[in-house]
């Protein structure tokens, strides 16, 4: 009960599942015993994110996970893409080209690249990142909504 990696490896466990809540109320109990455990902060901060809750605590933690752990892509993915879910395009983007600098046959990644380099104009890199997710052979939950980025780019720069 008092050991924090135990915490974040149940959540993880639950993440995988795809048992959201039962991740985050884990990740949260990690935290509150060890605030500098960086995979829980990245994925706690991820997942709030992704259900489009507490987004300012979401951001606190992804920063707090991206500080811990500089070098990892996953903490600088998920520190941008929050930046993206708050309009902050081009710190979005500052992180997403260090995580897929680092991490760039990750799908996920290539596609919060593209759509970050498309709110700031950039087409031919919103191309190139959203076909490169796209042509991974991954199976990742975004890829409609990066084939549907990719054909609305297209239309806009016909």
């Amino acid at each position: 009960p008092h050991e924090a990696g135990a915490y974040g490896i149940k959540g993880y466990i639950h993440q995988v599942q795809g048992k959201q809540e039962e991740a985050i109320k884990n990740y949260k109990e990690a935290l509150k015993l060890n605030p500098n455990l960086p995979s829980a902060a990245n994925n706690l901060a991820y997942l709030m994110a992704e259900q489009g809750r507490d987004l300012e605590v979401a951001l606190k933690w992804a920063q707090t996970a991206r500080k811990l752990d500089p070098y990892n892509p996953d903490t600088a993915d998920t520190l941008g893409w929050i930046y993206y879910k708050f309009g902050n395009y081009v710190l979005a983007q500052n992180q997403l080209v260090f995580a897929a600098s680092r991490k760039p046959n990750d799908p996920v990644i290539q596609y919060h690249l593209g759509m970050a380099y498309w709110k700031t104009k950039k087409g031919d890199e919103a191309k190139n990142a959203l076909r490169k997710s796209l042509s991974l052979k991954q199976d990742f939950k975004e890829k409609p909504l990066a084939e549907a980025a990719l054909k609305e780019i297209a239309k806009g720069s016909s």
